[in-house]
């Protein structure tokens, strides 16, 4: 049975590499929100990238940046138990006031592997999902993050499904293409600035951000195409002491038919705030891809294929590989 459901979206700053300072400050302001709101009135809260540790690429000396996310990283298993600190904390958060949790990106380890992740926790404090990041930056790429290989949908009781993305992942039209197929009822995302991404970024004095017209308009053409309303979570970095702000991105909600909504927009001068989402799942539908829209597809998967027969089918006669 269609229901309306109810997303807390938390757009908070977040000090680099402050563990227990951001873990406090989390509890602090989801106690103070939901203690306005019986459970049965939230659905879920969304986190913004890195909840505790904040991000480290782009952020972080490039020298510093290998070992600092070697040792930032955590498991993250399915289930209960079996993950990392940050998962785990918010694992017991989520049981504790009974609300389910998405967020991350975080640094995920597996095995010698390292993924961006966002995770799913629901109301029992149980990992029921995980998706990997799919569109990396080049500095991603060179500190041997690794690609995900599926796209991201939480699926939350009573048949509500949620498509997530990790900032990169917003250009890339076949992910979201992906997503509308799958009969997904929102899109969920993250986003915050750092030196050397893939959107354009703009410096101002000792802080970053990125360019607001063109997240926005990212922003609203994958909410218009998919016919699904889009939240975009950014939030605040702060330096380790809380001295000064490193960077920002604002949080940001899309309506499909009227674009970004001004009400919900929270930036810079909004910290620690949050912003409450009600999506009917009766009129929340992905856009009906027509004739026209899966004769593309068709399309694009017959040339990848004729394209991966002929990488494959040419190789360097030295050694034997294929050449790219």
């Amino acid at each position: 049975m269609a229901r309306n459901v109810k997303v807390v979206v938390l757009h908070l700053a977040i000090r680099l590499g402050s563990k227990r300072y951001n873990l406090k400050r989390l509890q602090e302001t989801l106690s103070s929100i939901l203690s306005r709101l019986s459970r049965w009135e939230v659905d879920a809260v969304m986190l913004p990238q890195y909840p505790l540790t904040g991000p480290i690429i782009g952020y972080t000396p490039p020298e510093r940046v290998p070992q600092t996310l070697r040792s930032s990283a955590e498991r993250l298993q399915p289930g209960r138990g079996g993950s990392g600190f940050t998962v785990n904390t918010l694992s017991r958060l989520a049981g504790e006031y009974g609300v389910s949790i998405i967020g991350g990106p975080l640094v995920e380890r597996a095995g010698p592997w390292m993924y961006l992740s966002m995770f799913y926790i629901s109301d029992r404090g149980i990992v029921e999902g995980r998706y990997r990041k799919i569109i990396l930056s080049p500095e991603e790429r060179r500190n041997a993050i690794g690609r995900g290989s599926t796209v991201g949908i939480f699926d939350l009781p009573g048949g509500f499904r949620v498509g997530v993305f990790a900032d990169h992942d917003i250009l890339s039209s076949e992910i979201f293409r992906s997503f509308q197929l799958s009969g997904v009822n929102l899109l969920v995302g993250t986003l915050l600035p750092f030196r050397g991404m893939l959107l354009p970024v703009r410096y101002e004095s000792n802080f970053m951000r990125p360019e607001k017209r063109v997240v926005y308009t990212l922003a609203e053409s994958r909410s218009f195409e998919t016919g699904l309303p889009l939240i975009l979570v950014g939030g605040i970095v702060e330096d380790s002491n809380g001295n000064y702000m490193l960077g920002y991105s604002d949080t940001i909600v899309v309506d499909p038919a009227m674009g970004v909504i001004s009400n919900y927009t929270r930036g810079v001068d909004d910290p620690n705030s949050h912003v409450i989402v009600e999506v009917d799942q009766a009129q929340s539908r992905p856009r009906p891809c027509d004739e026209s829209c899966e004769t593309a597809i068709k399309a694009l998967c017959k040339a990848r294929m004729e394209w991966s027969k002929k990488k494959s089918g040419s190789r360097n006669p030295k050694t034997g590989e294929p050449e790219v």
